[in-house]
């Protein structure tokens, strides 16, 4: 259970990196946003395996285009 809240702790702050990202660089595409994003993310949490980071991505992703803009 534990891991689900870890999960679910990454995703929520892969979107708020992803609306600080749209705020400092309205001009980036989807794209260069959740790039900047895992980026981000990485350098937060230097040690997490590269599945789970490219699953919370992809949840990110997902988030975004049900997300009325």
């Amino acid at each position: 259970m534990a891991d689900l809240v870890d999960i679910r702790l990454l995703i929520a702050v892969s979107l708020e990196q992803v609306r600080l990202a749209q705020l400092l660089s309205p001009d980036l595409t989807p794209v260069e946003l959740l790039d900047r994003t895992a980026a981000a993310i990485s350098t937060l949490v230097p040690r997490l395996p590269d599945p789970v980071l490219e699953f919370v991505i992809n949840e990110v992703a997902q988030l975004l285009n049900a997300t009325p803009a």
